[in-house]
């Protein structure tokens, strides 16, 4: 029987015991930019130093139109990186692992924040127009309508989901470690082989390395 303060191993990461922090939606960035703060630095670090051993960043978009609201954290770009490194960094010397929910609102993009009512906003307001969605039905009645995606444009949303993976992968050691597992196999010692034995895993290509 599991326990809840007994290690869990995931692949390649091991957690120290079993709770761990789900995203949180802050609502908390400045300049309509995406860009973590100070509020994010206190509220994923507070949560390591209360010693849980994962803490997961909240959505976060990684398209400037896939936001829930004009103050979501972003990862769509390189600058993002650098104020999410420094409080997830503080997350990982504290001995927790950091997470991020990558994160794209759809139909539910371009809404105020929830303690200002959580309902759709016109560009004016500081919202967008047009939001995207698979299909061009509103998320609910004064919703605005999405356009629904194109082919090209569902390509293009899952090659942001992908950038934004490499770009949150920039802040942790882990990082490195995760890197170095994913070499090629010619590039490892292989190890003699007996008659009959199992091969120790498949051929697999490396990652190229997080953009910079």
């Amino acid at each position: 029987m599991a326990h809840l303060f007994e290690p869990l191993q995931l692949r390649g990461v091991e957690l120290s015991h079993r709770i761990v922090v789900s995203p949180m939606c802050q609502y908390s960035c400045l300049g309509n930019d995406g860009l973590a703060t100070d509020w994010h630095l206190v509220h994923l670090g507070a949560r390591a130093v209360g010693r849980a051993a994962a803490i997961i960043a909240e959505a976060t978009a990684v398209t400037a139109d896939g936001r829930i609201s004009p103050v979501d954290l972003g990862l769509w770009s390189d600058a993002h990186v650098e104020p999410l490194r420094r409080a997830l960094c503080f997350v990982e010397q504290q001995g927790a692992v950091p997470g991020i929910q990558l994160a794209h609102a759809g139909r539910k993009a371009s809404t105020s924040e929830p303690w200002k009512g959580g309902r759709p906003i016109s560009p004016q307001e500081g919202g967008w127009t047009p939001i995207m969605a698979p299909s061009p039905l509103p998320f609910a009645d004064g919703y605005q309508v999405p356009r629904a995606m194109t082919a090209s444009e569902i390509v293009s949303l899952i090659e942001a989901f992908v950038a934004a993976a490499r770009r949150s992968e920039c802040w942790s050691t882990r990082a490195d470690r995760r890197r170095e597992s994913r070499a090629p196999m010619r590039e490892r010692p292989r190890a003699p082989r007996r008659r009959g034995a199992r091969a120790a895993g498949r051929r697999s290509a490396a990652l190229p390395p997080p953009a910079s």
